[in-house]
């Protein structure tokens, strides 16, 4: 009997340890809103690579996504505006990533922890794609973000994109 009792210890002990570090228990990422000057329009933001660390391992997710599909729904702006991050944890850190139609990168910023979060949108027309990498030290955590805008006076401004590939 006292031997099947150190069992049941070792696996509920096991258990304590494994399970929270599986994908069952991944914690949701950190909602992040990217707005337009003074929160007139909310830019649609797709949640990518995302990962949480635990005591003994770590686990991440890699959805699939297309950027074609990003492409569609950009957000129309207007040049010079400005672009605000608002995230429901605030991140020790987190890089803007400005990326080309290739999805290499154009830009880099880093943002630390008392810098405003916000950006002013090119002056240059077109479909303008952005990357946030986020980092959260206490709770190691860190995600990967993208929203597209298009930039250019038809089609208004605040609206979703209707002629976008």
């Amino acid at each position: 009997m006292k031997k099947i009792m150190i069992s049941v210890f070792f696996i509920i002990v096991l258990a304590l340890i494994i399970v929270p570090f599986t994908n069952l228990t991944l914690p949701d990422p950190v909602a992040v809103t990217v707005t337009t000057e003074a929160g007139e329009t909310e830019i649609p933001v797709e949640v990518g690579r995302y990962c949480a660390e635990g005591f003994i391992t770590g686990h991440c997710t890699f959805p699939d996504k297309n950027k074609g599909e990003l492409s569609s729904k950009a957000v129309d702006v207007a040049p010079g505006s400005t672009i605000t991050f608002e995230f429901a944890l605030k991140p020790d850190d987190f890089q803007l990533i400005r990326e080309d139609a290739n999805g290499n990168e154009e830009s880099r910023r880093s943002y630390m922890d008392d810098e405003k979060r916000e950006i002013e949108v090119p002056k240059q027309s077109g479909i303008h794609t952005y990357s946030i990498e986020g980092e959260w030290g206490e709770r190691n955590r860190s995600a990967h973000y993208t929203f597209s805008i298009r930039v250019g006076d038809e089609g208004g401004v605040g609206g979703t994109c209707p002629r976008c590939p």
